[in-house]
């Protein structure tokens, strides 16, 4: 199911992808950009304006979906690339974690929030770069490991859907986060099952 969600959204991009590359635009750019724009959403999120923060992301998503096609159409596709693509994907969470972190201890100043508001960005983070270390490990040492309920593209979608929840009702995004970690640490254990029988 996850395989064939993936190859539409392929077919989808193809429009776009061949008027990126014959544009010039390279899937560095759009990598690059891609990150600067998350961290435009992580200051629109310590700031409370989810609205903002959920577009920012979608199109950070966007840019995610499309650098992997035009590296493969304009055949640039380079383990710099490659390694530049995972790595400021990763950085760029981060900064939607720590940007949400932010917004939770201005609602504790404020009164308007609990301990659990700063603890959950912290527990989101946390998992989400556990399952991310097992995989880049998994494939250090040649094992194969693209299995879990929350990859990137998942973890994406669930945080875009609760930014617009919480546009309008603001504990939406907590319970996301708690929501998220949870799934999250189940992923990190399903890779660990799975890894581990294949070593």
């Amino acid at each position: 199911m996850k395989l064939a969600i993936r190859a539409l959204g392929r077919s989808w991009m193809e429009g776009p992808t061949r008027l990126l590359v014959g544009a010039g635009v390279t899937a560095n750019h759009l990598t690059v950009f891609g990150f600067a724009v998350s961290v435009g959403a992580a200051f629109e999120l310590a700031q409370g304006r989810y609205d903002y923060a959920a577009g920012l992301l979608t199109l950070a998503g966007l840019c995610d979906m499309l650098d992997g096609s035009v590296a493969r159409m304009g055949g640039g596709e380079t383990r710099l690339g490659a390694f530049l693509d995972s790595t400021l994907d990763r950085a760029g969470e981060a900064a939607l974690y720590v940007g949400s972190a932010w917004r939770g201890l201005a609602l504790v100043r404020e009164w308007a929030g609990t301990r659990w508001e700063v603890t959950l960005p912290l527990l989101a983070l946390a998992s989400a770069l556990l399952v991310s270390y097992v995989r880049a490990r998994a494939e250090g040492l040649g094992a194969e490991c693209r299995v879990g309920l929350m990859e990137r593209t998942e973890r994406m979608i669930l945080q875009i859907a609760a930014l617009l929840l919480a546009a309008f009702w603001e504990p939406a995004w907590a319970w996301a986060l708690a929501i998220l970690a949870a799934l999250n640490f189940l992923t990190f254990v399903q890779r660990l099952v799975h890894v581990g029988r294949q070593l």
